[in-house]
Order: structure tokens, then sequence, then C-alpha cells
């Protein structure tokens, strides 16, 4: 006589054995830092804003502009901004970023890179 085999169930049909994305039941996310991200927000805003002061400076003293510097600095100062007011929002069951934390965080530096587009093509002339 051959030994029986366990007989292999599905998740569907015994919700206990569903598979599962998050941590275990009773567990909490653990504590991310609120002023990590945003310190991260503040360091590309300041970024930023050293790169705009470093084309003033090399404009002051040796009459060079450099235009392609906002291509650069306007996605990092609005991502940067963007950072610093909300930070990071984690679900609770999946421990990633929710949805619309990447979205406006993306959609941030599309409109930075427009913003950086638009000046330098202003300044440009």
């Amino acid at each position: 006589m051959m030994p029986s085999s366990p007989q292999a169930t599905s998740w569907a049909s015994d919700p206990a054995a569903s598979p599962t994305v998050g941590p275990p039941p009773g567990e909490t996310v653990p504590e991310q830092g609120f002023w990590r991200e945003r310190l991260r927000g503040l360091a590309m805003l300041g970024g930023a804003l050293l790169l705009c002061l470093l084309n003033a400076v090399s404009i002051v003293m040796w009459q060079k502009f450099y235009v392609k510097i906002f291509l650069v600095a306007g996605p990092l100062g609005a991502g940067g901004m963007w950072q610093t007011i909300f930070g990071d929002e984690f679900d609770d069951k999946t421990h990633a970023l929710v949805m619309w934390k990447r979205v406006g965080f993306y959609a941030s530096i599309v409109v930075g890179v427009l913003i950086g587009l638009l000046v330098s093509f202003l300044i440009a002339d």
C-alpha cells in the first residue's frame, strides 16, 4: 500500500490559507521616521537653491550664464517641495508608498521639468 500524500487545498476554499502581502495580523507598520523624509526633501530643495545660487555667482563673477541648470534645478526643487510637505505615507498592509503619494511626487517632477524648460527658453532669448 502506498502512503497517502496530503491533500492539496486551494487558498480560495480556505480563507485562513489565503496569501497575504502585508505583515501578519496584529503587526503594524514600523515607524518610518517623520523627519527623515522631510529632511531628504529639504536637502533636494537646498540642492536646487544651491544650483541657482552658483548660477547667479557665475553671472556676477564671470559674466557666464548656464541656462541648463534650470533643467536640473526645476525638478529637484519641485520634488523637494513635495517631499518636504508630504513626506512618506505608507500603506499599513503592504508597507509600500500609497498611490497618491507616488503619483504626486512624479507629477511634481514633471512640473519641475516643464518649469525648467520654460525658464530656460524665456531666459535664453
